[in-house]
């Protein structure tokens, strides 16, 4: 019987009572320089076409070793024998990735300079392995391969990206400091001096009047009122600073002109705020009220809007509140009334910071 040969590494299997007298030379030659080579490595200048490796019997072969540096053109595909199951460690040291695969099998694609360990599973080339217990880095990783390049990353900053070089820190700075844009960059700046301020709110029921006297130490202020209605008749809404019912220059504007309602200089016991009121559809007597220029002593302005139902037509309607009021004094106090009737309603009153 001849000798035959390994399935994977090709390795001669010498028939029992075959080679009487040159065994020695089979062994050397067939077995442990096979041997040798299949543990060992080999270099392989690749054509950056279709390369093949083989494992031949008996006698030398690129594919039997274990690690195999490609070295010149990439760019192409190294194939290896079908149907043998073994180890390959690969270094592609060529300028482009190079296929390395099991022939018409799909394999895997190996970048240049990369260095990979691979498995021939006896149909294709597989990676050998996906998952790593733990990994130390002789150096910080690149932000090229997914890294930051630091070995370090100071203690509660914010960490900003830096294209492909390092990234860069935003130190909390001082306490209460919020991250703002500059339109280019983030920063660490003081909070924004402007907020609202509730000061208070106040339900009326059948009242006169409502009155916020405490906390009026604002430049500008925001008032809210909603379910606004008398117990009778179809009021109007007034608010006066500091008890002046006199010298208001504000208008109502609504949707049509017949809508329109003004009080001039003189008339008015305040700024109006809802031309008339109905005891049926509270809900839709709304306002919402800016009023600005409050701590001077020159003119006092107010603007927004309101949302009533007019009784006359029938509808809901909505308007925008002006007007403005000239004292030489700042504000103390904001009064609510009715031109006539009890009040009824919740109103809220914000002081703006700037």
């Amino acid at each position: 019987m001849a000798t035959s040969y390994s399935t994977n590494l090709a390795l001669a299997l010498p028939a029992t009572g075959e080679l009487s007298g040159t065994w020695g030379t089979t062994v050397n030659a067939n077995i442990t320089n096979m041997l040798d080579e299949a543990l060992g490595y080999q270099a392989f200048s690749a054509t950056g076409s279709s390369d093949t490796l083989t494992i031949p019997d008996g006698t030398t072969g690129v594919a039997r070793s274990i690690y195999i540096q490609l070295n010149g053109t990439g760019g192409g595909t190294v194939n290896v024998p079908t149907a043998k199951t073994k180890m390959y460690f690969v270094f592609n040291n060529t300028a482009s990735a190079i296929t390395f695969k099991v022939t018409s099998q799909t394999g895997v694609s190996i970048p240049a300079a990369a260095k990979i360990a691979l498995v021939s599973n006896g149909t294709d080339i597989i990676t050998a392995e996906n998952y790593l217990a733990a990994l130390t880095l002789g150096a910080a990783l690149p932000v090229a391969s997914g890294g930051t390049s630091l070995t370090t990353l100071t203690a509660n900053n914010v960490i900003l990206g830096n294209g492909t070089s390092a990234p860069t820190f935003v130190a909390p700075s001082t306490s209460g400091n919020v991250l703002t844009s500059n339109g280019t960059t983030w920063q660490s700046t003081a909070s924004p001096a402007s907020a609202m301020i509730l000061i208070s709110t106040q339900t009326a029921s059948a009242a006169s009047s409502v009155v916020f006297s405490s906390g009026i130490t604002y430049n500008r202020y925001i008032l809210y009122g909603r379910n606004i209605f008398s117990a009778s008749g179809n009021p109007r809404l007034y608010l006066n600073v500091n008890a002046i019912t006199s010298n208001y220059d504000t208008a109502f504007l609504g949707i049509s002109s017949s809508a329109i309602y003004q009080d001039t200089t003189g008339g008015g016991t305040g700024v109006l705020i809802l031309p008339q009121t109905t005891q049926t559809n509270t809900s839709m007597n709304n306002f919402v009220l800016e009023m600005a220029g409050l701590s001077g002593t020159g003119e006092k302005s107010f603007v927004g809007s309101s949302f009533l139902y007019n009784p006359a037509i029938a509808a809901k309607m909505a308007g925008t509140i002006g007007g403005n009021l000239v004292t030489t004094t700042a504000a103390s106090s904001f009064t609510l009334a009715f031109d006539s009737g009890t009040l009824n309603g919740v109103f809220s009153l914000y002081g703006v910071t700037v």
